[in-house]
């Protein structure tokens, strides 16, 4: 069995999407380490420099690449204690900074009022032509970006490059409801111990999500809702980098998916910490918050 194989029996608890994330983050480090794939032996983990190239990496890159250095070395049968430590360390610290509530620098440069996403795209969704029957591919890929700006600047949602089109079959499903459309995710990173999470996209979307819904289904070979530059399903890198140069092309250089998560829970901080709080007043969760709120 290769590496990947192993890998992914080892690992086959985990959501798939999970599974995909620390294979290219493996893979990542494994580039850093000079290798141009995983190799099927451990003995890279150890190289001389390569922890200490990942200590000098920010806090995010730091804990994601020690705690995917750990995972590989335990499929190998490979204890190393220096990442081990260092997967601790930068956990704590990671948690740490997080429970402060403080921007990062990369935080405090690419502030934005999270209202600004929506209306970004608006105005690049003006000139999409109103006939979807009559796009090009090119034209999709364009539109495509101005709907990922009005989606994301409605609904920050865990990246959706596995978005099946309405009445195709799959774990995520964009799904015609009534007038409008919700979205059904069945597979994300902690699907295994929430379960399947459904929410209505806004009416706002209704127009744009079926227009880019009737180009896709005429223009693209498979049954997801987003393409690559070659009509291709994306990879979860790809679709963090489309989300990037949406947003890039909306004005918003920089801004990430995570940061979009940032943004909106930020500007719904008071209502988050209300929630909370009630959390803990009665003593269960939110799930079960809803049953007690009688219509």
């Amino acid at each position: 069995m290769t590496f990947t194989e192993k890998f992914k029996t080892a690992n086959s608890k985990l959501a798939a999407g999970s599974v995909k994330t620390y294979l290219s983050t493996i893979r990542r480090l494994a580039n850093m380490a000079g290798k141009d794939s995983i190799p099927e032996t451990g003995s890279w983990l150890v190289a001389k420099g390569l922890l200490g190239k990942v200590t000098k990496l920010p806090i995010n890159a730091r804990k994601s690449l020690a705690t995917s250095a750990v995972k590989a070395s335990k499929i190998y049968g490979k204890v190393v204690p220096a990442w081990e430590k260092l997967m601790r360390g930068a956990t704590r610290q990671y948690e740490t900074d997080r429970d402060k509530q403080q921007k990062t620098s990369r935080e405090k440069e690419l502030w934005t009022d999270y209202s600004k996403i929506y209306k970004a795209g608006q105005k690049l969704w003006q000139d999409v032509p109103k006939d979807p029957a009559k796009w090009s591919f090119a034209t999709f890929r364009k539109a495509q970006q101005s709907y990922l700006l009005l989606l994301y600047g409605k609904h920050t949602p865990r990246l959706l490059e596995t978005l099946k089109r309405p009445g195709k079959k799959g774990p995520n499903q964009l799904r015609k409801k009534g007038k409008g459309f919700d979205i059904i995710l069945r597979e994300y990173k902690v699907s295994r111990t929430r379960g399947a999470s459904t929410f209505k996209l806004d009416s706002a979307l209704d127009g744009p999500t079926e227009m880019l819904v009737k180009a896709g289904s005429r223009l693209l070979k498979h049954d997801y809702v987003f393409a690559n530059a070659k009509g291709q399903p994306l990879s979860k890198p790809s679709f963090s980098k489309l989300i990037t140069s949406s947003m890039r092309r909306g004005g918003l250089k920089g801004v990430s998916a995570q940061l979009l998560r940032v943004f909106k829970a930020s500007s719904n901080r008071e209502l988050i910490e209300k929630a909370k709080a009630l959390e803990q007043e009665f003593g269960h969760s939110s799930k079960e918050n809803v049953r007690y709120a009688k219509k």
